[in-house]
């Protein structure tokens, strides 16, 4: 035996108040039961749904067309290859820049906003999401 066996051998039991059992459903009873989303809720919910399906597709998109312009290559080129650093990094870049998808670039940025705004309204007021001490 150790140090702790021995203090937890020396520790008395204690006994449950008579009531404890009444408190905790009481308690139970009195928290907010969980209901289904509003209708508001639930449209922000549909729309942040579809966002995210958007995202998929317009990211799925971006990657091929990220293939097709030869982007890929040239930021593997910059990754991989350190001798790319030196005197002709300015024209690569250049060239990276010309060859970026730039519209679908801004999509995919402004449904990454919408999805966080619509996620934010869908969570809204869900006492599932509150924060502790808020």
């Amino acid at each position: 035996m150790d140090d702790v066996d021995r203090l937890f051998a020396r520790l008395e039991p204690i006994e449950p108040p008579a009531d404890l059992l009444g408190r905790v459903a009481a308690a139970t009873r009195a928290l907010e039961p969980a209901r289904p989303p509003s209708g508001r809720r639930g449209l922000w919910l549909a729309l942040d749904a579809a966002a995210i399906v958007l995202l998929a597709l317009v990211s799925l998109s971006l990657g091929m067309e990220l293939q097709e312009t030869g982007a890929l290559d040239m930021i593997g080129l910059l990754l991989v290859d350190t001798g790319a650093m030196g005197e002709g990094l300015a024209a690569l870049l250049e060239a990276l820049l010309q060859a970026l998808p730039w519209p679908q670039l801004a999509l995919l940025g402004a449904n990454l906003v919408a999805i966080v705004a619509l996620s934010q309204l869908a969570l809204r007021g869900d006492p599932r999401t509150a924060r502790v001490g808020s």
